[in-house]
């Protein structure tokens, strides 16, 4: 007797198992799928007024009020070159923004030797694109700005 009392009980535990199973799958299918669409999922975007807050102070830099773009200016009274117009402290932002926002040393660089005949430049990497121009009078101009291309 006691062989068949075990079998209905083995049966519903086999019941209650497949019912488990039949609701876990998909449960186990749609977190596996959210959690490979996260790590695909695109970086998110720079966040230029934090950038600005750390490394920038007025009159050479600006934020755009809409957090769409982060300008610098070495120069922003646009006096004649002398060298006690280029803001150095300008410069070493430019440096550091670089930097935070992954792009390699090479873009400063390029950016130092850009002159005015070159005209605006850029240069995009990471969801973000550089701009900058240079002229003696005016100094070194950069925008950071979102590529929503």
């Amino acid at each position: 007797m006691n062989a068949a009392a075990a079998q209905p009980a083995k049966a519903k535990k086999k019941k209650i198992l497949a019912i488990i199973v039949t609701v876990l799958a998909p449960v186990a299918i749609v977190v596996g799928m959210v959690a490979v669409n996260a790590s695909n999922a695109k970086p998110k975007a720079p966040d230029f007024q934090a950038l600005y807050d750390e490394y920038c102070s007025e009159p050479w830099a600006k934020v755009a009020n809409d957090g769409s773009y982060l300008a610098i200016d070495t120069n922003p009274s646009d006096r004649e070159a002398d060298s006690s117009i280029y803001i150095l402290e300008a410069d070493q932002a430019i440096k550091d923004i670089n930097k935070a926002l992954g792009f390699d040393e090479s873009l400063h660089e390029r950016m130092g030797r850009t002159n005015a005949m070159a005209g605006m430049q850029s240069e995009t990497g990471n969801d973000v694109r550089v701009s900058w121009n240079y002229h003696p009078d005016h100094g070194l101009e950069g925008t950071y700005s979102r590529d929503d291309e």
